[in-house]
């Protein structure tokens, strides 16, 4: 019987450990060079203290004799003594020892996880071979221009040393129709360009022009950023009944949605409707939950029998949204016309009346 995958992997870098050789040692010679080179070569290196002065260094350079194999092809694996090279260690902005650090594209990624041989091939397996590029200042324009391939630009501006898990998901399952990227050094050019006021910002470019870009003003999720690059009007595939991105809310609490088709079967006498702002913003994301929450405590309210046997029954509790224009618009009249906001209405609709509250 074959063994797991689990298996076979540990069984992998275990035989990899017994033939593992020493490592490349850098200095500040080779490592200078190497930057200079820009032969678009991926190096992965360990920037340690004197072994006899840290286990934790010992240990880590142990681990490193045991990945030259497995990274074959795909990054150099390097090794520096930063008691020897301390200057030169501060470049590779390693601020603790040991440090595992890659060199990729010209830009530093610092890795912050677990020395072992799996999770390092793995830290450098993704990142090498991600889709999202790398850039910076001076690159950024030529990338554009060659290599966008008539795919909508997007750019993350950012200062941390991972990718959201969203954005490298979207980067993946939308290369076809969109570039990626991600900017960790922004300047204040990059700022200006893309209209940044603060950090991390996501832009997306438009097709008919390389200088006008649309910042992102939402939460780092799947489904808001999809739907924000698909454009507002895209149908989002795990929308709720093939609405739009940005109309239904995340929890409906069982509350049901008031349309033109359900509208006869739901409001029979007298309607509670909880209007919902539209869009993917982060104060619209926040409004629709604060109402949706409110709504659930009303529903609970109005769910409580009435301790008079002559009360009439409790008005249906049912909720819409701002972007069903007509019907949004017909509450608004009642309200005070086009200039109106309307978050709740009690309509009652035998007589065709409504209540309405801003």
């Amino acid at each position: 019987m074959m063994p797991g995958w689990g298996s076979r992997v540990a069984l992998f870098f275990w035989l990899v450990a017994l033939v593992g050789s020493d490592p490349v040692i850098l200095d500040g010679a080779k490592l200078q060079k190497l930057r200079a080179a820009g032969d678009g070569r991926a190096y992965l290196v360990l920037c340690h203290a004197t072994p006899f002065n840290s286990k934790e260094s010992e240990a880590a350079l142990e681990v490193w004799k045991a990945l030259e194999h497995p990274l074959a092809g795909i990054a150099d694996v390097l090794t520096m003594n930063c008691d020897d090279f301390p200057m030169e260690c501060h470049m590779l902005q390693a601020a603790h020892f040991p440090q595992v650090v890659l060199l990729v594209g010209g830009e530093v990624l610092l890795y912050s996880g677990p020395i072992t041989s799996k999770a390092l091939y793995l830290f450098a397996n993704n990142n090498i071979f991600s889709p999202v590029a790398q850039l910076n200042s001076k690159n950024l324009e030529w990338w554009l221009r060659s290599e966008t391939e008539n795919r909508i630009p997007v750019f993350l501006l950012h200062d941390n040393l991972v990718l959201p898990v969203a954005y490298s998901a979207l980067a993946r399952s939308m290369y076809k129709t969109h570039a990626f990227a991600e900017i960790r050094t922004v300047s204040d050019s990059v700022r200006a360009k893309f209209g940044a006021e603060k950090l991390p910002a996501i832009a997306k470019g438009h097709a008919e022009s390389d200088d006008k870009f649309t910042l992102y003003d939402g939460e780092f999720k799947r489904r808001q950023l999809r739907a924000f690059l698909l454009g507002e009007e895209e149908i989002d595939s795990e929308a709720q009944d093939g609405w739009p991105a940005g109309v239904v809310p995340a929890e409906a609490y069982g509350i049901p949605h008031l349309t033109a088709q359900s509208a006869a079967s739901i409001c029979e006498a007298t309607c509670t409707i909880i209007f919902l702002p539209d869009g993917v913003s982060s104060a619209a994301i926040r409004e629709r939950r604060q109402r949706m929450e409110a709504a659930r405590d009303l529903s609970k309210a109005l769910a409580k029998p009435s301790k008079s046997p002559r009360a009439a029954p409790p008005p249906k509790l049912v909720w819409a949204s701002q972007y069903q224009s007509s019907l949004y618009g017909a509450f608004r009249d009642c309200g005070g016309g086009a200039e109106a906001h309307v978050a709740l209405a009690v309509w009652k609709v035998k007589r065709n009346r409504a209540a309405v509250s801003p």
